[in-house]
């Protein structure tokens, strides 16, 4: 084995669970100057990322749905800042007074930060609740 072939392997185990690795290593970089959104064919993936979320078009109507299972409309901040749509909250799950057995929700912070048009404003955006899913929409232009 050569030693370009040991520094390949190397730098892969190195950064290979990092997100800018694989959308560097799947992404043309001249395409995404010139446009806010990539158009191919995203690929659905199992992820820690928290919260859960779709972006996608339908009908020329811009959405996002985000599982945010247990959290209220006031416990979520949404703003837009430079074109990115920062969604944030936290999870209380630990309970006072109790003996766990098992403890698999976890308390915590999120943010969750997207990509949006130039045009969108804070105006522009429509939200809706329902059972643990955020939808936030907008039009496109």
């Amino acid at each position: 084995m050569s030693f370009e072939d040991l520094q390949k392997i190397y730098q892969f185990v190195d950064h290979s669970h990092k997100d800018e690795y694989w959308q560097q290593m799947f992404t043309n970089s001249e395409s995404t100057k010139s446009s806010w959104h990539h158009k191919g064919n995203p690929a659905i993936k199992n992820s820690d990322e928290f919260p859960a979320c779709d972006y996608y078009l339908k009908d020329n109507m811009y959405y996002i749905d985000i599982e945010l299972p247990s959290q209220k409309p006031v416990d979520v901040t949404l703003t837009i800042n430079k074109h990115i749509l920062s969604i944030e909250g936290s999870y209380q799950t630990l309970l006072n007074g109790c003996t766990y057995f098992i403890k698999e929700r976890q308390n915590k912070s999120f943010q969750k930060l997207i990509s949006i048009p130039e045009y969108i404003g804070e105006q522009h955006i429509k939200k809706q609740w329902k059972d643990g899913l955020l939808r936030i929409s907008f039009l496109a232009k």
